[in-house]
């Protein structure tokens, strides 16, 4: 199968032809593994040839954008199972918290977490208006391992990273947009050898 320009320009607004997801479905080629990606691509595919056990314990988890070019995301995480169940564009915070509120109805998601940073704090105000129980997801408060941590959000990406490599995660095989995101990820070392 030959790929079509289209799906190429598809591709390109979608990854980014630095993104090591281009650089092997679309240039044929092994990506550059850097020493600090992140997440390395082989356990990102190994993620997504995996099927584990849904958990118990359900959570829909919201990235919120408002206009622009941004997305809005849901995911819904069953233990070391996720899959995107929702991706918005251009809407009001309010549109958005009534699709968070029916993601949880549909799936019976036992927990809430909102990147309540920026716009997302008025996702997570309304929803705890309607008597929701929300997790406000602060990227930018102090991290648990704080000699370790620069951030909150620089340990809950490292802990994604062990989960990936200890085979502790399950991803959609068809969500290469997903892919390319986490492969992009990269971190460096503060002066105080701080990630």
């Amino acid at each position: 199968m030959l790929l079509s320009p289209l799906w190429v320009a598809e591709r390109i607004a979608r990854w980014g032809v630095k993104s090591p997801l281009f650089t092997a479905k679309v240039r044929g080629l092994f990506p550059e593994v850097g020493d600090d990606q992140l997440i390395p691509l082989g356990t990102i595919t190994a993620a997504q040839t995996r099927e584990l056990d849904p958990g118990p314990f359900s959570t829909i988890s919201v990235d919120v954008a408002r206009f622009g070019s941004d997305r809005t995301i849901l995911a819904l995480i069953r233990g070391p199972v996720v899959r995107v169940v929702g991706d918005y564009s251009k809407q009001r915070t309010t549109e958005t918290t009534g699709r968070v509120i029916n993601a949880k109805d549909e799936h019976a998601a036992h927990e809430l977490r909102v990147d309540g940073v920026g716009v997302g704090a008025g996702v997570v105000d309304e929803l705890l208006e309607a008597g929701h129980d929300v997790v406000d997801m602060q990227s930018g408060a102090a991290a648990m391992d704080s000699k370790h941590f620069a951030n909150a959000r620089a340990e809950w990406w490292w802990g994604l990273r062990q989960r990936f490599e200890d085979g502790d995660m399950d991803l959609d095989p068809d969500d290469d947009e997903l892919a390319a995101q986490l492969g992009a990820m990269r971190y460096k070392f503060t002066p105080a050898a701080k990630s």
